[in-house]
């Protein structure tokens, strides 16, 4: 199921390329589908089954037991019978309820056993002891990082151009995999600075990322940060069920003047504007439904508010048009005025725009660095890789004192305009006119074809009668008594 809903997830790169889909992978998918069809299709008929048992068990005990009551020669009195009965029924609602309690604890189990898998993990171990240098924020030193998993989720990230090598070990009793993604890492960022990372696809800045929130394994070197705290916006964004304003807050106390800047850094402030209940409204799955620019400057919200000494943004200026880049950038990143000038920012980006504004950038390559230095140093190297991409970058950096206009349409809707009828009020309906016979013909055929169609309704109807009689016989058993009366 996992690998048919990834193939799935990445069938829009293929379209955008007009590429054709290979017959092998076709297969492949047919397999995966004809697999997950058969799981299915068994599920399905045991819930079908046992659905169907559980009220006959209750009928068939209820007729055993009058009958063994009767033929023991005791005489069946209506209050006892319809106690008896009412008793019956009320097991019959229990016994209704214990196939869907089964299947909760079938998917319980699956989630304790992933709760286990995390807490029977490996404790993190904080980085280096020794007192870094009071200039210094983040120190790396021959540093060599892994990621540590299971072999399919190696598997997953090979795709992304992050397996170089792998390593088995013991760990507790499960066979686990080290692939090393980032090799004899050298580097020192001052406190206080923007670092830029780039690179190509593949090259380890996200990794990059990763390892100095400890989610990758160091396996030599060492790797000193600074105490306060890091605060880590991924290239992902993701929001969870609540209001706009505890999306970002994220448990932290609200204080309006801290809140309010950072909203404005961030580019929020239109997009509060057109939403009914402004950053009261909910959002989420059962909210309302933000773009993917919307989210990612969200995500960098809740960090700017958070206000640690180190932040971490993996390409947070990807997901929006130039104009919102370069307001965030400058408000919130790198500016003047930014929230984030004093704070150490590690910046992972293809921007040129933004590498040009940064202290010190480096250029990353099948998880090593390649280039290092300030940005006005790595241009003037020949036959460099950052030289190479300011060439095929038409843009030569950010101006220095760019006037930013006010407009009144979105600094949020770079994506998706916001449908102002979908916050305020339901758009009416149009109703279709035309006949519905054709649809329901082609509902009946995939349901197995007429037959079968009859045969399950004249099943239902038959259930729901026998349901019935099942009063009215008792009933007449009762008014017959010992049968002198027929």
């Amino acid at each position: 199921m996992c690998s048919f809903l990834s193939i799935q997830k990445e069938c829009h790169v293929l379209k955008a390329a007009g590429c054709k889909v290979h017959h092998a992978t076709l297969s492949v998918l047919a397999d995966i589908r004809r697999k997950e069809h058969k799981k299915l299709k068994l599920a399905l008929f045991l819930q079908s089954l046992g659905t169907t048992l559980t009220p006959s068990s209750a009928t068939v005990a209820t007729v055993a037991t009058f009958l063994g009551y009767t033929l023991s020669g005791n005489s069946l009195r209506p209050t006892d019978a319809f106690a008896v009965f009412s008793i019956f029924n009320a097991v019959l609602f229990s016994m209704g309820r214990l196939p869907y309690a089964i299947r909760c604890l079938g998917e319980a189990k699956v989630c304790l056993h992933r709760v286990k898998e995390y807490l029977d993990g490996p404790e993190f171990t904080s980085p280096d002891d020794e007192v870094l240098l009071p200039d210094l924020a983040i120190e790396l030193v021959g540093s060599t990082f892994a990621w540590e998993g299971t072999y399919g989720d190696i598997k997953k990230r090979k795709g992304k151009g992050r397996r170089k090598s792998t390593a088995e070990f013991a760990s507790q009793g499960n066979a686990n995999i080290l692939t090393t993604v980032l090799h004899d890492l050298t580097l020192k960022v001052e406190r206080g600075s923007l670092l830029g990372v780039c690179g190509g696809v593949g090259s380890g800045k996200s990794s990059l990322l990763s390892s100095l929130v400890g989610e990758l394994r160091l396996l030599e070197g060492k790797m000193r940060i600074m105490a306060g705290g890091i605060a880590y916006v991924t290239q992902q964004a993701w929001i969870f069920n609540d209001s706009l304003r505890e999306n970002i807050l994220f448990g932290l106390p609200y204080h309006k003047m801290r809140y309010r800047a950072t909203i404005e850094a961030c580019g929020l402030s239109r997009d509060l504007e057109l939403l009914s209940n402004g950053d009261l409204t909910e959002v989420g799955e059962n909210g309302f439904n933000l773009s993917g620019g919307q989210k990612q400057r969200v995500n960098l919200a809740r960090a700017v508010y958070s206000n640690r000494e180190i932040y971490l943004l993996d390409d947070p200026l990807s997901a929006v048009d130039a104009k919102v880049a370069l307001h965030i950038f400058q408000h919130c990143i790198c500016g003047p005025k930014a929230l984030l000038r004093e704070k150490t920012v590690v910046l992972a980006t293809h921007s040129i725009m933004a590498l040009h504004e940064c202290d010190v950038v480096v250029v990353l390559k099948d998880g090593s660095i390649i280039e290092r230095g300030p940005p006005a140093k790595l241009r003037e190297m020949e036959g460099g890789k950052y030289a190479m991409m300011l060439k095929e970058s038409l843009i030569d950096g950010f101006p220095k004192n760019p006037e930013i206009p006010e407009k009144k349409e979105s600094l949020a809707t770079e994506e998706h305009p916001i449908d102002l009828n979908f916050v305020q009020h339901v758009i009416k309906e149009n109703y279709a006119t035309k006949s519905v016979k054709k649809p329901f013909k082609k509902y009946l055929t995939m349901c197995g074809g007429f037959c079968i169609s009859i045969i399950s309704a004249s099943a239902m109807v038959l259930f729901s009668i026998t349901r019935l009689f099942n009063s009215i016989w008792l009933q007449i058993w009762l008014d017959a008594g010992n049968g002198n009366n027929y």
